[in-house]
Protein backbone atom coordinates (compact mmCIF):
# COMPACT_ATOMS: atom_id res chain seq x y z
CA UNK A 1 0.00 0.00 0.00
CA UNK A 2 2.72 2.12 0.96
CA UNK A 3 4.40 1.87 -2.68
CA UNK A 4 1.52 2.47 -4.34
CA UNK A 5 0.56 5.53 -2.42
CA UNK A 6 4.98 6.70 -2.79
CA UNK A 7 4.20 6.07 -6.79
CA UNK A 8 0.93 7.86 -6.75
CA UNK A 9 2.58 10.86 -5.20
CA UNK A 10 5.39 10.76 -7.82
CA UNK A 11 3.04 10.91 -10.27
CA UNK A 12 1.22 13.55 -9.22
CA UNK A 13 4.49 15.51 -8.33
CA UNK A 14 5.28 14.91 -12.14
CA UNK A 15 1.79 16.23 -13.37
CA UNK A 16 2.29 19.81 -11.28
CA UNK A 17 5.38 20.28 -12.24
CA UNK A 18 4.97 19.92 -15.51
CA UNK A 19 1.78 22.11 -15.37
CA UNK A 20 3.91 25.06 -13.67
CA UNK A 21 6.29 24.69 -16.23
CA UNK A 22 4.12 24.48 -19.01
CA UNK A 23 2.62 28.18 -17.53
CA UNK A 24 5.71 29.78 -16.61
CA UNK A 25 7.13 28.91 -20.12
CA UNK A 26 4.06 30.45 -22.26
CA UNK A 27 3.94 33.08 -20.17
CA UNK A 28 7.60 34.10 -20.76
CA UNK A 29 8.05 32.95 -24.17
CA UNK A 30 3.90 32.11 -25.81
CA UNK A 31 3.22 34.08 -29.09
CA UNK A 32 0.29 33.54 -31.68
CA UNK A 33 1.37 32.76 -35.00
CA UNK A 34 -1.59 34.09 -37.38
CA UNK A 35 0.03 33.67 -40.51
CA UNK A 36 -1.11 30.13 -40.47
CA UNK A 37 -4.82 28.78 -40.22
CA UNK A 38 -6.40 28.15 -37.65
CA UNK A 39 -3.47 30.35 -35.64
CA UNK A 40 -1.38 28.72 -32.98
CA UNK A 41 0.53 28.71 -30.46
CA UNK A 42 4.67 29.03 -30.94
CA UNK A 43 7.30 29.81 -28.44
CA UNK A 44 9.72 32.35 -29.40
CA UNK A 45 12.54 30.58 -27.81
CA UNK A 46 12.17 28.29 -30.50
CA UNK A 47 13.02 30.67 -33.31
CA UNK A 48 16.63 29.86 -33.33
CA UNK A 49 16.55 26.25 -32.63
CA UNK A 50 16.35 23.53 -35.83
CA UNK A 51 14.58 21.22 -32.66
CA UNK A 52 11.42 23.47 -31.36
CA UNK A 53 11.74 21.99 -27.75
CA UNK A 54 9.49 23.73 -25.85
CA UNK A 55 6.52 23.47 -29.02
CA UNK A 56 7.13 19.79 -29.02
CA UNK A 57 6.43 19.87 -25.00
CA UNK A 58 4.06 22.24 -24.35
CA UNK A 59 1.84 22.33 -27.30
CA UNK A 60 -0.49 19.65 -26.58
CA UNK A 61 -1.25 20.86 -23.35
CA UNK A 62 -2.47 24.39 -24.93
CA UNK A 63 -4.77 22.32 -27.19
CA UNK A 64 -6.60 21.21 -23.81
CA UNK A 65 -8.91 22.82 -22.47
CA UNK A 66 -8.17 23.15 -18.76
CA UNK A 67 -7.87 27.01 -18.20
CA UNK A 68 -6.69 29.99 -19.50
CA UNK A 69 -2.90 30.55 -19.84
CA UNK A 70 -1.77 34.02 -20.25
CA UNK A 71 0.91 34.04 -23.08
CA UNK A 72 3.93 36.30 -23.45
CA UNK A 73 4.22 39.72 -21.84
CA UNK A 74 2.92 42.42 -24.20
CA UNK A 75 0.81 39.78 -26.24
CA UNK A 76 -2.22 40.19 -23.72
CA UNK A 77 -3.56 37.13 -24.86
CA UNK A 78 -4.45 34.14 -23.24
CA UNK A 79 -4.49 30.38 -24.68
CA UNK A 80 -7.25 27.46 -23.67
CA UNK A 81 -8.36 24.37 -26.07
CA UNK A 82 -6.38 25.62 -28.78
CA UNK A 83 -8.76 28.84 -28.89
CA UNK A 84 -6.91 32.64 -28.27
CA UNK A 85 -8.47 35.10 -26.09
CA UNK A 86 -8.51 38.65 -24.82
CA UNK A 87 -9.43 40.01 -21.45
CA UNK A 88 -11.40 42.99 -22.26
CA UNK A 89 -11.84 45.56 -19.66
CA UNK A 90 -15.62 44.38 -18.13
CA UNK A 91 -13.83 40.99 -17.26
CA UNK A 92 -15.81 39.24 -20.01
CA UNK A 93 -13.24 37.00 -23.00
CA UNK A 94 -13.03 37.87 -26.21
CA UNK A 95 -12.41 34.54 -28.90
CA UNK A 96 -9.23 36.12 -30.77
CA UNK A 97 -9.43 33.10 -32.58
CA UNK A 98 -12.37 33.93 -35.12
CA UNK A 99 -10.93 37.34 -35.29
CA UNK A 100 -7.44 36.21 -36.72
CA UNK A 101 -9.14 33.89 -38.85
CA UNK A 102 -11.08 36.38 -40.60
CA UNK A 103 -8.59 39.06 -40.82
CA UNK A 104 -6.64 35.60 -42.16
CA UNK A 105 -9.45 34.82 -45.19
CA UNK A 106 -9.35 38.81 -45.99
CA UNK A 107 -5.80 38.72 -46.49
CA UNK A 108 -6.26 35.75 -48.70
CA UNK A 109 -9.14 37.27 -50.42
CA UNK A 110 -7.10 40.77 -51.09
CA UNK A 111 -5.63 41.02 -54.73
CA UNK A 112 -1.71 41.93 -53.84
Amino acid sequence: MKKKFTILAFILVCIAAYEISFRYWTGKNGEVNTDVSPPSLYYSSDLNSEFPLAERIFTWRANLPLGKVQLAEGTGAYVSGGEFYRKKSDGSWENLSELFAQHSKQSVNQPE
